[in-house]
């Protein structure tokens, strides 16, 4: 599996330009050893911003939800909201939108 870095910009989305990733999607994974090589980068490169802070996505029937440890951000039928939050606010807001990490008491 290749993986290849890039500068990125999305329209409607962001104003600079940052660091992506890219795989190639002819390139069918041949054994699932070779997801470590992209599981490092993310979790150590320098310029990752996947390892910095917490950070979780959501797709919904509406757009997404980005949820970090200082911001809320809703897509939602091409209007974007971004909401800057405290540690209280992010966990009110992990348990809302994405509590299915929870676990329900066994009876």
């Amino acid at each position: 599996m290749e993986i290849m870095f890039l500068k990125m910009k999305l329209k409607h989305k962001d104003s600079d330009w940052r660091i992506g990733y890219t795989f190639d999607s002819m390139s069918p994974i041949a054994d699932f050893s070779e997801c470590n090589a992209v599981q490092k980068i993310v979790v150590e490169h320098p310029a990752s911003s996947f390892n910095k802070h917490p950070l979780i996505t959501k797709i919904t029937d509406e757009g997404s939800i980005t949820l970090t440890d200082t911001s809320f951000t809703e897509w939602n039928q091409g209007i974007l909201t971004k909401v800057k939050i405290d540690s209280l606010k992010f966990k009110e807001l992990f348990d809302e939108y994405f509590g299915f990490l929870k676990r329900k008491p066994i009876e």
